[in-house]
């Protein structure tokens, strides 16, 4: 089965949503973005947030554009507009008339800034009905926010129930139930962010009304982000404490099944609630450095031949590929690249040799002295080692032959592969393809070191090798 049908099933059987996706469209004109294309995503699931394409925005000459957006359930989905993520929650089988923010392209600065993110902004729709979700939705929080201010004191300094029923009876009255399941929910895990303030989500009862003992509903961003809240970093939580020395041995034990015994057996929490606190906890347990990251990889790796159903071996999947992405010991992810005959290469051509992937700018003074410091470790290695110069910008052929080494170019998204922000960025390959040093060294900071050790542990696994034979 495919990742994006597993990820259609997960969704199916924790929302009540209907057995088939149903086209919801996506119309409207933004002459900014005429001739061009902008994916539509929704996120796989809200643990690993691994996003998945839903739909394509196709741009006309005259920037008109009308997109079929295809999904089993009610969903937030939200596309990439340069420095803005817009969203917008779509149901099943309606239309949405919208207007872009106006375009804002990213700097040059923001692209290789490591900590920039997109800023997150609801997508406006015209023509809304009043009973339109996002409307819904839109109104609810406004009200939210001022009955929240209003009260902030009392409820986030003195925790005072009285005025969290206060807030709850005052959005009740002007919020009365609806037919709408999703806004329904979202209600009611909104109003489970005040109760969380009451005891930071801690007490038995809370955690069985709003998780341990009811089907979970990742759909619904609200839920995501009181589900957030009550388990970041629950397993040092649960570590840290006098009550509790047992939950440190389990998970560096990386035992998913005892994992799971220890939750139901200690809070009497259903399956779905046991698999999805485990699966946000070793997430959460492998950047602590409370625990053994070995271990917390080995318990992900394990779900996959689990009893666990498809939907969380998806999560436990998306969840180790994150974070052993670009990893020393794993494969080398695709980088297509371009010669500057025109011809295309890739670092796989050269295997049999170490590769050494250096991402550079030639305009950078700072580049250009890494770049003579690796000339005499590419002449002397060269024997072990393909230099691969990644550019910013074609290089002139005559400036190439100044260096031993490929000189190449890639797109963005070879760059991003990479994690590239900032130049110089290198990274060895190892004979075998699969990532050697990561990140490598740059030259003036100890490369060639590095890469003597690297040669030098081969050696002696080769001679320890033939004593064997």
């Amino acid at each position: 089965m495919s990742d994006l049908k597993i990820i259609f099933l997960l969704i199916f059987l924790l929302s009540a949503g209907s057995l088939f996706a149903q086209t919801s469209t996506i119309k409207g004109v933004a002459s900014e973005y005429a001739g061009m294309e902008m994916p539509v995503y929704t996120y796989s699931d809200f643990i690993s947030e691994e996003k998945v394409e839903v739909g394509k925005i196709h741009f006309q000459a005259d920037g008109s554009f009308s997109a079929g957006i295809n999904l089993p359930c009610t969903m937030v989905c939200f596309t990439e507009l340069d420095i803005h993520q817009g969203m917008i929650y779509v149901e099943q089988g309606k239309s949405y008339e919208i207007q872009f923010p106006p375009r804002q392209k990213q700097s040059e600065a923001q692209k290789r800034n490591p900590f920039f993110s997109l800023l997150p902004v609801w997508l406006k729709i015209l023509n809304q009905q009043n009973a339109d979700l996002n409307l819904l939705i839109k109104n609810f929080e406004t009200e939210f926010r001022v009955l929240e201010d209003k009260h902030f004191y009392n409820i986030y300094e003195k925790r005072s129930k009285a005025s969290v029923e206060l807030v709850k009876t005052e959005l009740q009255k002007k919020f009365p139930k609806t037919e709408n399941r999703f806004f329904e929910d979202h209600k009611k895990y909104r109003i489970g962010n005040l109760e969380y303030a009451l005891n930071q989500g801690k007490s038995i009862e809370f955690v069985n009304y709003y998780f341990g003992k009811v089907s979970p509903k990742m759909q619904i961003p609200a839920y995501v982000n009181l589900f957030n809240q009550v388990f970041a970093n629950y397993f040092s939580f649960l570590g840290n404490s006098v009550h509790d020395q047992k939950i440190t041995g389990l998970v560096n034990s990386g035992d998913i099944r005892a994992l799971e015994e220890y939750l139901s057996e200690k809070n009497g929490w259903n399956t779905d609630a046991c698999q999805l606190v485990i699966l946000k906890s070793l997430k959460d347990a492998y950047y602590s450095g409370q625990f053994s990251k070995t271990s917390v990889a080995g318990a992900l790796a394990q779900v996959a031949d689990s009893n666990w159903p498809d939907k969380y071996k998806l999560i436990a999947k998306n969840i180790w590929q994150k974070i052993t992405y670009l990893l020393p010991g794993t494969k080398a992810p695709e980088l297509q690249l371009t010669r500057i005959n025109g011809q295309k290469t890739s670092p796989g051509e050269f295997c049999g040799s170490f590769v050494y992937l250096h991402f550079t700018d030639l305009q950078n003074p700072v580049c250009r002295q890494h770049m003579e410091a690796l000339k005499p470790i590419a002449d002397q290695y060269k024997t072990n080692l393909t230099v691969i110069f990644i550019t910013e910008g074609k290089t002139p052929e005559t400036e190439a032959r100044k260096w031993t080494g490929v000189f190449t170019t890639t797109t963005d998204e070879g760059k991003a592969a990479y994690k590239v922000k900032t130049f110089p960025s290198s990274y060895l390959l190892g004979r075998d393809g699969k990532l050697a040093a990561s990140p490598a060294l740059n030259p003036l900071n100890g490369f060639e070191s590095q890469l003597r050790q690297i040669l030098e542990k081969e050696r002696i696994k080769k001679l320890k090798g033939k004593q064997l034979q």
